[in-house]
């Protein structure tokens, strides 16, 4: 594959051969790299099922969700409604 095994590594340190280790390391940033890029534009496979990834249907669906904008309004409408009511709360009316 191109780059060496720890141990490996090592020995090559411990013989000088610095070129070998350097192609190793960079070999190893390459592959991070790669894996790193396919992540971020959803193009990296496995074999994980969406249960594997997700959870249950429950937890997919609300994790769907919360990005959604209609659910967004909703959260800080109910938030917005939520602070009112607790202010409502503290200072009752004096009449």
């Amino acid at each position: 594959m191109g780059f060496l095994a720890g141990g490996d590594e090592a020995a090559a340190f411990d013989n000088g051969d610095y070129v070998l280790l350097h192609q190793s390391t960079l070999r190893k940033v390459d592959v991070m790299a790669n894996i790193a890029h396919r992540l971020v534009d959803g193009t990296l496979k496995t074999e994980a099922n969406r249960r594997d990834i997700y959870g249950g249907y429950i937890q997919y669906l609300l994790n769907e969700a919360k990005d959604h904008w209609i659910v967004v309004v909703l959260g800080m409408a109910a938030s917005v409604a939520g602070i009112l009511s607790y202010l409502q709360f503290l200072m009752p009316d004096s009449s």
